[in-house]
């Protein structure tokens, strides 16, 4: 049951997936690369399918993310709200929260001695509208993100950033 769920997710069919989950699969599947369905969800744009794991009583704080990118194996420890704040997904920051999901947790896509929040991936991915929204809700965000938005090119996160009073020597 947990293959066919996993395959109703990349196929965006909540309905199959409810029947599923009622059936036995595990909503908390992980993967066979590692990373659980709610972060492929979300991280493949599988929007659709990714609420319907929310609302169905998916962990909203379960952390792993693995697989190739761009030719190069990564592996971060991110939460399915890093991975919306990464997407851009307004959506699901805000259904995630309504829900539960910690706003204030703290991964690594880097290393593990550089972590980071749902902020600050919101603001090196240029999601200016979701560091904001985030930073309404007092989310924590590392004086780092300014090096970072900066390598990302993101000027409108980094004049934001600037006007917020964050060192700019970081």
């Amino acid at each position: 049951l947990n293959q066919a769920l996993g395959a109703a997710v990349v196929g965006n069919h909540p309905g199959v997936m409810k029947i599923l989950i009622e059936h036995g699969a595990d909503i908390n599947h992980i993967s066979s690369w590692g990373t659980p369905l709610l972060i492929n969800a979300i991280m493949y744009g599988y929007s659709d399918s990714a609420k319907a794991l929310i609302n169905l009583g998916a962990d909203l704080n379960v952390r792993g993310y693995k697989r190739y990118e761009h030719d190069i194996f990564v592996s971060w420890e991110w939460t399915p709200l890093m991975c919306a704040a990464r997407q851009g997904d307004m959506d699901l920051i805000k259904l995630l929260i309504a829900k539960g999901a910690d706003i204030n947790a703290s991964g690594w896509s880097n290393s593990a001695d550089d972590p980071e929040t749902a902020a600050d991936i919101a603001a090196y991915s240029g999601h200016l509208n979701i560091l904001q929204y985030l930073l309404s809700l007092k989310a924590r965000l590392n004086e780092s993100a300014i090096c970072k938005a900066a390598r990302g090119g993101h000027i409108n996160t980094i004049d934001f950033l600037l006007k917020q009073g964050i060192d700019i020597n970081n």
